[in-house]
């Protein structure tokens, strides 16, 4: 890792020299899974003192750096936010209720994506075993790691027919078809800054069930997300899913304030600074 950051931050400084700007998006604060975060600190406050601009997706993300990296002004940092996903996959012609044998009257509770430890796939299975109605279905979809693979194999041999797995990569053609054969998009990370798993969901005006996150409170309205505050309050939040009402105005306001038309227009003002 050292000199792997030793050659990135030379790069950098032959770019600087060079006359180069250098514009960071920055997703999280750390990347998910990490060995000596101390290192990680000084790595990233260097990097982000070479660039010009930071990128950041909401205010309370830009605090966040703020109050993690000190060195770094305030002016620097210049909040653009993550577009929305209308239109950009493909869409497969599938009927995902059809493979799956979901009627059209059941509530389909849907996690979709990379199945790890941090996104709290296990409680999300515990929980809803515990509260759900026999008329719900709950899709787990996507590929597991090694370690989730064996915290799922019990579950798998049970006999829970409310429950589906799905545990394979779901190519790009079949995420829309996915999502839209569900009422509910379920995403009880663990530690998130932000996701794009919850803004494509929302791009298709899925109701989103997760954690009370500052940034998730900047993009969706308490119309078009159910937001709880600790991972013990999830239950009380599918409980409540099946009394929520959606604002379809909300989402064409969040379709609107995230087009990538708007997002292209701000950047490309950052960049000719």
């Amino acid at each position: 890792m050292i000199i792997k950051s030793i050659m990135l931050i030379s790069y950098f400084l032959y770019l600087k020299m060079i006359k180069v700007k250098l514009i960071w998006t920055l997703h999280n604060l750390y990347p998910h899974k990490y060995l000596y975060k101390g290192l990680e600190r000084i790595i990233r406050n260097i990097v982000l003192l070479l660039t010009n601009k930071i990128l950041v997706a909401s205010s309370s993300i830009k605090l966040d750096v703020l109050r993690e990296y000190k060195f770094i002004k305030e002016k620097k940092i210049i909040v653009v936010k993550h577009g929305n996903y209308r239109g950009a996959y493909p869409e497969k012609q599938i009927d995902f209720r059809e493979r799956y044998y979901i009627d059209k009257n059941q509530t389909v509770y849907l996690f979709f994506g990379a199945i790890k430890q941090y996104k709290g796939v296990i409680d999300l299975i515990e929980i809803f075993k515990e509260v759900a109605n026999e008329n719900d279905k709950l899709i787990i979809a996507g590929q597991p790691d090694a370690e989730m693979m064996i915290k799922l194999k019990d579950y798998l041999e049970e006999d829970d027919d409310r429950i589906i797995f799905d545990l394979r990569f779901i190519p790009d053609d079949e995420l829309v078809p996915l999502i839209r054969a569900s009422d509910f998009v379920v995403l009880p990370f663990e530690a998130i800054t932000t996701s794009g798993s919850a803004i494509l969901a929302a791009s298709y005006e899925k109701i989103i069930i997760t954690v009370n996150n500052p940034t998730f409170k900047e993009y969706f309205t308490p119309r078009m997300a159910i937001f709880y505050n600790h991972h013990s309050e999830l239950k009380e939040a599918i409980i409540l899913s099946h009394e929520f009402q959606k604002d379809e105005s909300d989402y064409r306001k969040f379709l609107e304030e995230t087009s990538w038309e708007k997002i292209r227009k701000q950047i490309a003002d950052i960049i000719r600074e």
